[in-house]
This record gives structure tokens, sequence and C-alpha cells, in this order.
């Protein structure tokens, strides 16, 4: 899960923030890979056979091309990996939303990883 923020929390983006970030994630991600836009206005990534190490690569990927860009956009992260961190789908967002208010206690960009069983 991820969530960017421009102004104030709780962390949302302007819409044509959201669509470049929207863009980037499309341009970004493999074919395989599944990007979703949360009801909180964040979004969520689902990296299919991806370990823990590989979507913190992602998400500072996907940071640093939007950097590039110039969005200025402080990014949180929250990130649960199956099956190191959880076995059912409902379990894992749990743990992704916890490891997600983890990084958003933090002042500038942040990913956290959820803690393992």
């Amino acid at each position: 899960m991820m969530t960017g923020d421009s102004s104030a929390r709780p962390a949302r983006c302007m819409p044509e923030e959201a669509r470049i970030i929207a863009e980037t994630l499309l341009r970004t991600l493999r074919e395989s890979d599944i990007p979703c836009r949360l009801e909180d206005g964040g979004f969520g990534l689902i990296l299919e056979d991806t370990p823990e190490n590989g979507a913190v690569w992602t998400i500072e990927r996907l940071r640093r091309l939007l950097v590039d860009q110039g969005v200025d956009l402080t990014i949180w992260a929250g990130i649960a990996a199956y099956p190191a961190h959880a076995l059912e789908a409902n379990e894992l967002l749990q743990k992704a939303q916890q490891a997600l208010a983890n990084a958003l206690e933090w002042a500038q960009s942040r990913i956290e990883v959820a803690i393992p069983e």
C-alpha cells in the first residue's frame, strides 16, 4: 500500500498528481502487477511473486521517477509480502495497512515493512 501527500494529512493527492502517479505506475510496473486506487485516495499495489525487498525497490524506483518528473510528494508506503507476513488476503492487507500507519508517523517519505509472523 502506498499513499502520497502534497499538502496535509490524511494523505491525499490532487487530481493532477494522482493522474501522474497512475501513469507512472502503469509505465513502471510489470504486466502481471496490479495497481489500484484506494478509498482514502492512496494507491495499492499487488506485486506478483515479489518478496519484500523487491517491493521496497519498486516503491523507491517509483518515488525517484516521480521526483524526476517534478512531482513534489511525500510518499509513505506499507509493505506486506505473501507468505512471509500472512497467508490470507485479509490478513496480508491488514499487515500492509499497519506498516503504512507506521510509515505515516514520519514527516518525510518512508517505507515500512510489516513484521513477520
